[in-house]
């Protein structure tokens, strides 16, 4: 396992497309793309890589052609949605 940008990579994954099936298992209710975060939450993509790559939402990286390509577990999104909304909308 390598580290991109200080997130965990593993460079031997095969490309998931959020309906495969990796190790006998369904990802999609597990596995969301940087692309479906920014759809749902209503951002970029790449504000959603920033995130990632600021250490703000968790996500796992492999390495597709030499770039690393991002996946984030629900329970993660969520909990960096409950840090983001607190941070953003609590008064000081």
């Amino acid at each position: 396992m390598a580290v991109v940008a200080g997130v965990s990579c593993l460079s031997d994954w095969p490309f998931l497309d959020s309906a495969e099936h990796v190790d006998g298992q369904r990802m999609k209710s597990k596995w969301l793309s940087t692309e479906e975060i920014a759809r749902e939450l209503g951002l970029s993509p790449r504000t959603v890589r920033r995130h990632i790559q600021k250490g703000r939402l968790r996500a796992r990286a492999y390495l597709v052609g030499g770039r690393a390509t991002y996946r984030v577990q629900r329970p993660d999104l969520d909990a960096f949605l409950t840090r983001f909304a607190r941070d953003t909308f609590e008064p000081d």
